[in-house]
C-alpha cells in the first residue's frame, strides 16, 4: 500500500532524494527535488520555515484513489509554526482540493496543534502542543478519515472531495505557502490503511528511528 517513502538516510540532498519503494533517479520514480534553504544531516531534512521544501512529482489525482490515500510523517523536533498554514506533507491544487498532513499547525496558544485537510474535509486536533512523533492522515472509505499520533487515533472526520492535481511537496503546502520549520524525518505516501495497519507502521518507522539513533519522541 505504500507508493512511496523517503527516510532521508545520509547528510546531503543527493542522499536524501530517493524514493525508497523505487530508487531511480527520475520524476516518475518520484525522487525528490529540493528548492529553498533547508538543511541536510544524519538527522534529516531540516526545513526553515520560509523557502524550503521539496517536490515529490507524485499527483495525487494521478496515483491515489479518492476512497483510499493517506500521508504519514516522523518529525523530530517541537518548533512553534512561524505560519498559520504550517505543512509537513502536502498538495494544495484549490481552496476545495487540498491534502495535508501538519503536526503543528499555528504557534497561536491554544489554537490547532495538528490537523489534516484530507480532500477538503479537516481533522483538526486541540491539545497535542509537541510535534515531534509520527503522524498519520488516513482514508478507508468515501465518508471516513482518520487521523493517528504515535499509533494512536486522535481524530476523525467524513466527506469526500476532489484529489489535488498538484505534487505532493515535503515541507510546504505550495512552493510559495505553508513552509514547515520542522525536522521531517521519514515521508509516506499510501493508500488507506487500517487501524491495524497505522499501528504496524508507527511500530517499524519508531523502531527504525531508534535503531539510528534519532529518535526524539
Amino acid at each position: 500500500k505504500i507508493q512511496a517513502f523517503y527516510p532521508f538516510l545520509g547528510t546531503t540532498a543527493a542522499q536524501h532524494k530517493w524514493n525508497a519503494k523505487n530508487p531511480l533517479d527520475t520524476n516518475a520514480a518520484f525522487r525528490l527535488q529540493f528548492f529553498g534553504g533547508g538543511t541536510h544531516s544524519n538527522l534529516g531534512y531540516q526545513c526553515n520555515g520560509t523557502n524550503a521544501y521539496a517536490n515529490t512529482f507524485l499527483v495525487p489525482s494521478a496515483v491515489q484513489n479518492l476512497n483510499s490515500n493517506g500521508l504519514t510523517v516522523a518529525v523530530g523536533t517541537n518548533n512553534l509554526a512561524n505560519a498559520i498554514y504550517s505543512v509537513e506533507l502536502g498538495s494544495y491544487s484549490s481552496n476545495t482540493s487540498i491534502s495535508f498532513i501538519s503536526s503543528k499547525l499555528t504557534n497561536s496558544g491554544n489554537e490547532r496543534a495538528c490537523a489534516l485537510f484530507d480532500n477538503t474535509k479537516r481533522i483538526s486536533v486541540s491539545g497535542v502542543n509537541d510535534a515531534k512523533g509520527v503522524f498519520t492522515g488516513t482514508k478507508i472509505a468515501s465518508v471516513l478519515h482518520k487521523m493517528f499520533r504515535n499509533a494512536m487515533q486522535i481524530g476523525s472526520g467524513t466527506g469526500g472531495g476532489v484529489l489535488p492535481n498538484s505534487s505532493y511537496l515535503i515541507g510546504a503546502q505550495k512552493s510559495n505557502e505553508g513552509f514547515s520549520n520542522q525536522r521531517i524525518q521519514f515521508t509516506a505516501i499510501h493508500e488507506g490503511l487500517t487501524d491495524a495497519e497505522v499501528v504496524a507502521l508507527h511500530t517499524i518507522i519508531d523502531n527504525f528511528e531508534t535503531a539510528i539513533g534519532r529518535k526524539t519522541w
